[in-house]
């Protein structure tokens, strides 16, 4: 727009800049955090800390909305969140709905009904508000995150300092990449909800975000879900053909022998299988229940 304005008449009739070219783009995206990382920052924070702290992990509101959740917003009854997002405000008035889970639905619920009014934490919509409001919440967060020995930068990267008697001097350092802060919350809950097979649609719509590509730069692929998705492929046909050594499986002795068992009926004649069904009907009882109990006799 600034170069179109200056190509009009009795301006400029060639683009100075156009030899300038673009710096290449590196994003730098928070990171997911892990089961283990939730529950150690949220159990053992305390007071409104801990309730904001779960409202991000359950909701993926951003620090401002989570800050400044009204008690108008929230439906116990129909378990939902309908709010209009800050980030969007000036161009669309459309609320997005959240589902609240169990887990946050509980904590609400203990709040008792006289104080449901107003902001959920007025402490924080306070703060948040008021005067370097986002930098003074994040500082209490970032904080806790390293009470609980989370690294919050990438190693090398921020203001260091150090002191030459009582002169403190700046190391010459990177500035800041932040690997872990609240929005970390936001990109967990994307990534679960994908994890656990919530249409995009769905994610993307409850996320306020307004295109499929946003919702995929928040999605994070866990180990174990590509591991899931991998098995697809391990298809008998190909195993039959080729000689195969079975990946280490998580699962208990118990459970492997179970699903031996399974394989070795699927695989036998009907005669051979019934006539192993019967000699196990003879060693065993079944009750009404359909419960295996060992006879008396051999």
């Amino acid at each position: 727009m600034f170069c179109r304005v200056l190509f009009k008449p009795a301006r400029l009739t060639i683009n100075p800049f156009e030899d300038i070219q673009r710096r290449p783009q590196q994003p730098k995206s928070r990171r997911e955090l892990t089961i283990a990382e939730l529950k150690k920052t949220i159990y053992t924070a305390t007071g409104d800390l801990r309730l904001l702290l779960q409202v991000g992990t359950f909701t993926g509101l951003r620090l401002g909305d989570a800050c400044t959740l009204q008690w108008g917003e929230i439906d116990l009854e129909r378990q939902i969140i309908k709010r209009v997002l800050r980030k969007t405000a000036s161009r669309s008035h459309k609320a997005i709905t959240i589902g609240i889970p169990s887990l946050l639905l509980h904590e609400l619920q203990q709040i008792p009904e006289v104080q449901r009014v107003g902001y959920l934490l007025p402490r924080f919509a306070e703060l948040y508000q008021g005067p370097h409001g986002t930098g003074n919440v994040t500082r209490i967060i970032q904080t806790h995150f390293h009470k609980c020995g989370i690294e919050t930068h990438v190693a090398g990267t921020g203001t260091k300092f150090h002191y030459e008697g009582k002169k403190k001097v700046y190391d010459s350092k990177p500035r800041a990449i932040v690997l872990v802060g609240f929005h970390s919350f936001r990109h967990t809950w994307v990534s679960l909800h994908a994890m656990s097979g919530t249409p995009q649609a769905v994610i993307q719509d409850a996320a306020g975000h307004s295109n499929p590509a946003m919702t995929a730069h928040y999605t994070h692929t866990s180990e174990d879900a590509a591991r899931r998705v991998a098995s697809a492929l391990d298809l008998p046909q190909l195993a039959e053909a080729i000689d195969v050594k079975p990946i280490p499986s998580e699962e208990s002795p118990e459970e492997i022998q179970k699903k031996k068992l399974h394989n070795l009926i699927d695989r036998l004649p009907f005669n051979a299988a019934q006539t192993l069904l019967d000699y196990i009907g003879k060693a065993f009882h079944q009750d009404e229940n359909s419960e295996l109990r060992p006879c008396n006799d051999k």
